[in-house]
C-alpha cells in the first residue's frame, strides 16, 4: 500500500514540475541568407503564390517588424484560411519572448534577419514534440501588425531539460521551412548596398470570405440603385 502511494506522488510532481529549455534560432546572418520582409499590402493571397519584385527585409529603424517562435494550437489548414490576423495570434503559444529583426546591429546590414537565443521555464512538456513555428508582424506587436508571416520548421521542440540544458540550434531557411501563412518572395534585399537579393518570405493578410465579399458588393449595388432613383 505504501508503494502505491509514493508512485502516485511522483507522477504528480513530475506533472507540476517547471523545466527550463534553450533554442538558438535563425534564418541566418549573411548575405546568402534566406530574409523575410513585408509584402507591403502589396499581394494579399496567404497561399504561398509567389510575389513579382524585389522587397527590402525588415530593419531596425525605420520598419523593424515583431518575430517571435513557439507552436499553434490550430492545424495548418486553419492558419492559412484565417480571416482575421487575431485568430492567428491568439493560437499561438509562443517560447520566451518577442524579438526584432537585427536588434542590436546596423541598420543598414542584415535587412530581414535575426539570430535570437532564448531560454525560459516551461511547466510541464506543453512544448515537446511540437513542431517549431515562427510568427512574423510587421507591426511593434503581433496584435497591431497589419500583416503576419508564419513559417512551420521541420524541427520540433524537446523534452524540457532540468538544471543545464542543451541548446538546440533551430534555422529557418527555404529548406527547412513551410510556408504555411504568408508569401514567398524570390527577391529580398538583405545587404547594405542592396546588391544582392536571395529568396525569402513575405508577411500578407487574410483573404476575406466570400461571403463578406459578396455582402458588400449587394450593399454598394443598393447604393447604386438608390441614387438612379
Amino acid at each position: 500500500m505504501k508503494s502505491k502511494l509514493i508512485i502516485l506522488a511522483v507522477v504528480a510532481m513530475n506533472i507540476g514540475s517547471s523545466y527550463g529549455a534553450v533554442y538558438n534560432v535563425t534564418n541566418g546572418t549573411t548575405a546568402t541568407s534566406n530574409g523575410i520582409a513585408s509584402s507591403g499590402g502589396l499581394k494579399t493571397d496567404p497561399t504561398g503564390t509567389a510575389v513579382t519584385g524585389t522587397f527590402t527585409g525588415f530593419y531596425s529603424t525605420t520598419d523593424p517588424g515583431v518575430y517571435g517562435f513557439g507552436y499553434f494550437g490550430v492545424t495548418d489548414a486553419a492558419i492559412t484560411g484565417a480571416t482575421t490576423l487575431s485568430s492567428i495570434y491568439s493560437n499561438f503559444n509562443q517560447f520566451g519572448t518577442t524579438d526584432t529583426f537585427n536588434s542590436g546591429g546596423a541598420p543598414t546590414s542584415a535587412r530581414g534577419l535575426f539570430a535570437h537565443s532564448q531560454s525560459a521555464t516551461v511547466t510541464g512538456s506543453g512544448f515537446s514534440a511540437k513542431n517549431i513555428y515562427l510568427l512574423v508582424g510587421n507591426g511593434s506587436t503581433f496584435n497591431n501588425s497589419t500583416e503576419l508571416l508564419v513559417l512551420k520548421n521541420q524541427s520540433t521542440f524537446t523534452d524540457a531539460q532540468d538544471a543545464t540544458p542543451t541548446a538546440q540550434n533551430i534555422s529557418f531557411t527555404t529548406s527547412t521551412a513551410t510556408l504555411v501563412f504568408g508569401v514567398n518572395i524570390a527577391n529580398v534585399k538583405t545587404t547594405g548596398s542592396d546588391s544582392s537579393s536571395t529568396p525569402g518570405w513575405g508577411t500578407a493578410v487574410p483573404v476575406p470570405e466570400v461571403s463578406t465579399a459578396l455582402l458588400g458588393a449587394i450593399g454598394a449595388l443598393g447604393l447604386l440603385r438608390r441614387r438612379r432613383n
